[in-house]
């Protein structure tokens, strides 16, 4: 078969665009450029707005957390940072949305406990190790509470009774799998106890819980001692056992579990990451902001009076505190039989893309059986291809080629805007047509999958 006329020049055209970007694909050239170009633009960080990705929503913790960070950091590093909710799949888009940012320092991310718990209880496939991280700024020990007039006064003679009646005693404090769930399986679990031996009622949190329990509806609540700390100062719950190692600072007088026979911790966190391949110059510059704004005066204020324990560590110190919570969490996850209770396999970004790839080259193949029956000397023209839709299965596959490669660099959009357009023009369209045609499937798709499905695309 030859190819002649104007579509012989848009397939040469198209060969050595897959011939390149083949060769950028395997030699790493592509990426040392890119590497290059953010080193050059950490030495001017920032220069534009930066945004903190927050996987909750507007008015909780992290919410409040995150916006005393990024009123801080605007201050020390001189441009505005904005808080973006991205929420939705317990925590997952939010997460998935930061991990995948470029990694250009001008998107971080208020990662939350729920990074190390995410894949093992099966809601998505993000992890820590999809960031690098920047610097821990709270970390919150979980503590069991109790109405004041209940009849167990220690740890102990709630855990007795816990072994004595399985099944009878109800807690709550958050949702299923989440933080305090997971606090209080684990201590069950370290007592010798099965976590069914008492029952969970999910609810939207600690303060619902709490209400619950003073209603006499749940005989205990895990959470943190802030979030009680209304109740135990109007003498209206009693906290049975903290738990970390050592007594907080601002409780003095409540218990920790390992004085009282049973050495568990557990505490929900908070920290800032970035995405992976963030240049060191720029996770250094952010990180002695937050280091300084951890040290205000206001930030330290802040956190007293909303209840936040404050917990500053460097970033080897976080990616280290994070790689052991993945851990700890993993074995009481599998031990409570809660893995994959999400049952949501996160399929990823390029789920949609691949899926685009292969129909295409599937159609590509049948393209090509078609292609060997016509008769030799067969010539396929712009005006033919316009009429017929054939399009050789090679040409086709080194325009995906090119396509997907710059999709990992330009995202979905731009990618897809160029892809589907050059595909138009090859197909004969006027070239208006063909960008028009493309702008409005990219930016359909996006909106689609971005604002209705809530899964971040590249």
């Amino acid at each position: 078969m030859r190819v002649t006329g104007k579509s012989g020049a848009v397939f040469w055209r198209w060969l050595l665009g897959g011939v390149l970007a083949g060769l950028v694909s395997v030699t790493g050239v592509g990426d040392r450029l890119m590497a290059a170009t953010r080193v050059d633009a950490a030495a001017v960080y920032p220069v534009r707005t930066i945004q903190l990705i927050v996987p909750w929503a507007a008015g909780g913790g992290s919410d409040r957390v995150a916006r005393i960070l990024a009123d801080g950091l605007q201050r020390r590093l001189g441009k505005p940072v904005i808080v973006v909710n991205r929420t939705g799949g317990a925590g997952a888009v939010g997460h998935t949305a930061g991990a995948l940012a470029p990694p250009d320092g001008y998107s971080l991310t208020l990662v939350t406990f729920e990074l190390g718990t995410m894949k093992t209880l099966g809601i998505s496939g993000v992890t820590w190790r999809d960031y690098e991280p920047v610097a821990q700024v709270n970390s919150d020990a979980a503590a069991i509470h109790v109405r004041q007039d209940a009849p167990w006064k220690t740890l102990s003679e709630f855990l007795a009774e816990v072994r004595r009646r399985p099944g009878q005693l109800k807690m709550s404090g958050t949702a299923t799998g989440g933080a305090w769930d997971l606090a209080r399986a684990g201590l069950m679990l370290q007592a010798g106890l099965a976590v069914s031996n008492v029952l969970w009622t999910p609810a939207q949190g600690s303060a619902p819980a709490l209400v619950e329990l003073l209603g006499g509806h749940i005989d205990a609540v895990a959470c943190s001692v802030p979030e009680a700390a209304s109740q135990i100062a109007g003498g209206q719950v009693r906290v049975l056992g903290v738990m970390r190692p050592e007594r907080l600072a601002d409780y003095p007088e409540l218990p920790t579990c390992r004085e009282q026979g049973i050495d568990y911790e557990a505490a929900a966190w908070r920290g800032v990451m970035v995405p992976k391949g963030t240049p060191p110059a720029i996770i250094n510059r952010v990180r002695t902001a937050i280091a300084e704004v951890v040290e205000s005066k206001e930030f330290k204020d802040f956190m007293r009076k909303n209840g936040f324990q404050i917990q500053f560590s460097d970033s080897a110190a976080f990616g280290t505190y994070v790689q052991a919570q993945e851990a700890q969490w993993r074995t009481v996850i599998k031990g409570a039989g809660f893995d994959g209770v999400g049952r949501n396999r996160d399929p990823g970004v390029f789920l949609l893309p691949t899926a685009v790839v292969v129909l295409l080259v599937l159609g590509g193949l049948v393209e090509l059986i078609r292609t060997r029956k016509r008769p030799a000397g067969t010539v396929d023209t712009v005006e033919a291809l316009g009429k017929t839709g054939s399009v050789n299965s090679w040409r086709l596959l080194l325009g995906l080629g090119l396509y997907l490669t710059l999709m990992n660099w330009l995202g979905f959009v731009v990618s897809t805007i160029g892809f589907s357009t050059a595909l138009g023009r090859f197909l004969g369209a006027a070239i208006w047509k063909a960008f028009a045609l493309g702008v409005l499937l990219s930016l359909g798709v996006y909106m689609l999958f971005e604002r209705l499905f809530h899964v971040p695309l590249p």
